[in-house]
């Protein structure tokens, strides 16, 4: 659409989280029209702090910029609800099925917005069939299940405090995260070895700012991140004999 676009970013040192320095930028730059976060962020699985999210709101209301927030992973977040953009006036919180309840390949996504006129002009201008019956059909069915999110984050959370460590045992650097998916560091390219283990893991060398060094895992059953790990302590104590 011939926009430009101007990049925030974030700070290896402190562990690549959103701080307050974006206060900075919005305010310094007078072309801003839109400011696109995401919360939990990828490939990080930072959250953004609810005061910090107030306060970003409140200088893009003063400088008339509309916040987008995308908060597709926000449901493996423990107590979540402390974190969630409310709808509001200038504002789009953007959500999905296909994380949370693993229906991906039905991408079944929807958007929040607390302007109704703003509401109106998005939907006039998107597609006119969006959402398939399939994934309508299964959007509603998740909509009926009782605990299952609740259970799942408490499974994620787990899991997530398990590689963290495990991880770390080994000498490797990861990153805080509240999502279904760590971001860590090794010298070693692990997403070629791993992959000779029959181990998919992801390369960040193309996100911004990241390089070769990076990588994400996610966050899986107790089975699954166990063969990560043991697969990984193999590479790794090869590489040092």
């Amino acid at each position: 659409m011939g926009c430009d676009i101007v990049f925030h970013e974030l700070n290896e040192a402190e562990d690549f989280a959103l701080t307050e320095h974006i206060l900075d930028d919005i305010s310094d730059d007078d072309d801003i029209d839109m400011l696109f976060l995401c919360s939990p962020n990828n490939p990080t699985g930072a959250v953004i702090k609810p005061f910090l999210m107030d306060r970003i709101y409140e200088e893009c209301r003063r400088k008339d910029i509309l916040l987008v927030v995308d908060q597709c992973f926000i449901g493996f977040v423990s107590k979540c609800e402390r974190y969630l953009l409310k709808p509001k006036s200038g504002a789009i919180v953007l959500k999905a099925f296909t994380k949370l309840y693993a229906m991906a390949g039905l991408r079944l996504g929807y958007m929040l917005c607390g302007d109704i006129y703003l509401a109106e002009k998005l939907r006039e201008t998107g597609q006119c069939w969006s959402v398939s019956v399939p994934a309508q059909l299964a959007g509603e069915a998740a909509l009926l299940e009782k605990g299952y999110a609740l259970e799942t984050a408490e499974l994620i959370r787990r899991e997530r405090e398990y590689l963290t460590c495990s991880l770390e045992n080994m000498g490797l650097k990861v990153y805080p995260s509240e999502a279904n998916f760590l971001l860590f560091r090794s010298a070693l390219p692990l997403d070629e070895l791993l992959l000779r283990e029959g181990i998919a893991i992801r390369s960040c060398a193309n996100f911004r700012g990241l390089d070769r060094t990076y990588f994400r895992t996610a966050v899986r059953t107790h089975e699954e991140n166990t063969a990560l790990i043991n697969a990984a302590k193999k590479i790794i104590v090869s590489d040092k004999g």
